[in-house]
């Protein structure tokens, strides 16, 4: 995710790296670390985070 927003911002694209970013930033401190594996993305883990909003 983290490639992906540098990748917007080289292509200008701001306002989108800016949401991407906000949500790197929201997982990353809801995981209180700062990386998570996709299958560590799962539905329970998926309400534990909506939940915490």
């Amino acid at each position: 995710m983290a490639m992906t927003v540098s990748q917007l911002k080289e292509e200008q694209r701001m306002g989108t790296a800016h949401v991407y970013q906000s949500t790197l930033n929201r997982i990353k401190d809801f995981m209180e670390q700062d990386s998570i594996s996709f299958e560590e993305v799962t539905p329970v883990w998926l309400k534990a985070f909506l939940g915490s909003m």
